[in-house]
């Protein structure tokens, strides 16, 4: 029987969590919580568990986001996954943010090999970057002010994330090159588990006494 991977992603004030085995999505639930994700969180996996008959030590893997994000937010679901996988030995996988708003795209838009950009509002006037090419990094992540990112975007790319949103016309009064944007805030959990079974299934996991929430300052 195929493996049954969980995903935990907390980075704003979504509580996001889901269940996938093989190619099957068993279960999803994304909702706005407000960031109290220390009073909902535990809650909705209780409740999940018994929906789906399943017990923890039943996980095959777990995907955690591990940062950029609210601070309280991501150090919750990160403690939560944690802990999960050390009580009943299961291998953790853990995502920067911008690498899992990138694996959040649908899969047609990532075949289209355009530039795809995630920018992440890091507040002071500052985001938060990478450019992939499908969902191959081609820059190193970076933190400039706002008004640069004019100057990094790819012409014919697709920018998403909190940054663009904040900033779009900002961007677009500052460059004539033409890029198009994915209303994605926040990573979709299951995107990310199904990348988290992709990787703990050859091996790819993290040391889980290294993880620790990352944060851009």
């Amino acid at each position: 029987m195929e493996g049954i991977f969980l995903d935990i992603s907390t980075t704003e004030k979504e509580t996001g969590i889901a269940f996938v085995q093989g190619q099957n999505v068993l279960h999803e639930l994304i909702v706005e919580t407000e960031a109290k994700h220390n009073e909902t969180l535990f809650t909705f996996l209780d409740e999940s568990f018994k929906k789906l008959n399943l017990r923890a030590k039943d996980l095959s893997g777990i995907g955690v986001i591990l940062g950029p994000g609210m601070f309280t937010s991501i150090r919750v679901g990160l403690a939560c996954a944690k802990g999960l996988a050390i009580v009943n030995n299961i291998p953790i996988k853990g995502f920067n943010t911008l690498d899992a708003l990138a694996f959040s795209l649908p899969e047609n838009i990532l075949k289209q090999d355009k530039t795809i950009m995630p920018v992440i509002d890091v507040r002071r006037n500052e985001v938060y970057f990478r450019a992939y090419q499908g969902l191959k990094p081609i820059t190193g992540p970076e933190i400039i002010k706002a008004e640069q990112l004019a100057e990094k975007i790819v012409a014919d790319s697709i920018v998403l994330g909190s940054g663009i949103i904040r900033y779009l016309e900002l961007v677009k009064s500052m460059t004539q090159k033409k890029f198009m944007t994915y209303n994605l805030v926040v990573p979709n959990p299951t995107q990310i588990a199904f990348h988290a079974q992709e990787c703990i299934e050859q091996n790819d996991y993290s040391d889980i006494e290294k993880l620790v929430p990352f944060y851009v300052r």
